[in-house]
């Protein structure tokens, strides 16, 4: 094992100390009450082979401080000062904690069935809206994938990392679009090393009547009931929806329900506002979507679940 020394923290003691793969998924708590500095110790068996750890330290005020070690197993007694560490760049390993800059979002789930949703702007022309699925799609990443998912959104120049690695995509219009790009195209969706893309279902008509295969009513444009399955994914993941502007009759789907107990009760989760009214074009092969939106929880986890049980989602309300 190597040794690390710790000369300098900006902080407020006692320090606790731990030590952390890359995207600080995984940590152990090597020394706590820390008061005087240098001090020195030995980096944890798990981290014998990697290649590089992050260190963290939590001050008595829960400020955090984490700085990145390379090269951990060449050089046996390494010595640095830890300082605070932010804001992620595109030179920088992606860290897992959100910047402080972070937009403040908290939905506000509240169990209820499912309400129908009366559009008030003109449908469109096109009464079929069942074509372009691949403009519908829910995207599983699960959390286990996040170090493969973020060293490839790194190697690309990106500063968005997938959300298991904590960090909020941009909300420049072109930095987001590059990002989301970027993200769909990771070749792991269709390798089999992620869960495939899932396709979304509309009502076929602008205004549909009845029920869907799940006994829920249809409502205007929000998508079908979706079961996955349990034990589908492995581990926890992040459920994120990207659907065309067309799909929502040109406003956002505000809401959309989930429940792991009954495919007709339902939490009514609020999307994400800071991310649900950025259009973008996705370019998938040799084909355009344009207007499309993400829709998800993130930060906040009403989106991040288990599926040792069934998953249910429906669109629930659309509107501006």
């Amino acid at each position: 094992m190597s040794q690390i020394t710790i000369n300098t923290i900006n902080g407020t003691p006692p320090y606790s100390i731990y030590v952390c793969s890359t995207f600080l998924l995984n940590c152990t708590l090597v020394l706590s009450g820390v008061t005087s500095l240098p001090v020195t110790f030995e980096s944890p068996s798990a981290f014998t082979n990697s290649p590089s750890v992050v260190v963290k330290v939590v001050d008595s005020q829960s400020c955090e401080y984490n700085q990145n070690y390379s090269c951990l197993s060449q050089t046996p007694t390494p010595s640095f000062t830890v300082t605070p560490t932010y804001t992620p760049s595109n030179t920088s390993t992606p860290p897992v904690t959100p910047s402080n800059t972070q937009t403040s979002y908290t939905p506000t789930p509240t169990p209820t069935n499912t309400a129908t949703q009366t559009p008030s702007t003109t449908p469109p022309s096109t009464p079929n809206i069942l074509s372009g699925l691949s403009t519908v799609l829910l995207v599983i990443e699960p959390v286990s994938a996040a170090t493969s998912i973020g060293n490839y959104m790194q190697s690309q120049g990106v500063n968005f990392f997938g959300f298991s690695n904590g960090v909020a995509p941009s909300t420049n219009q072109v930095d987001f679009e590059n990002e989301m790009n970027v993200y769909l195209n990771y070749s792991g969706w269709s390798s089999g090393e992620l869960p495939n893309f899932r396709s979304l279902q509309y009502p076929a008509v602008p205004f549909p009547s009845g029920n869907d295969n799940f006994g829920n009513q249809l409502t205007s444009y929000n998508f079908l009931t979706t079961l996955i399955s349990a034990s589908t994914i492995s581990g926890d993941a992040w459920y994120t929806f990207f659907i065309g502007s067309a799909y929502t009759n040109g406003v956002y789907q505000k809401s959309i329900g989930v429940s792991t107990n009954s495919p007709n009760i339902f939490n009514q989760v609020n999307t994400n506002p800071t991310f649900n009214q950025i259009d973008f074009t996705y370019k998938a092969s040799n084909y355009y979507y344009t207007g499309i939106r993400l829709y998800t929880s993130f930060p906040s986890p009403e989106f991040l679940l288990s599926n040792t049980q069934n998953i249910y989602f429906k669109g629930s309300v659309i509107g501006v």
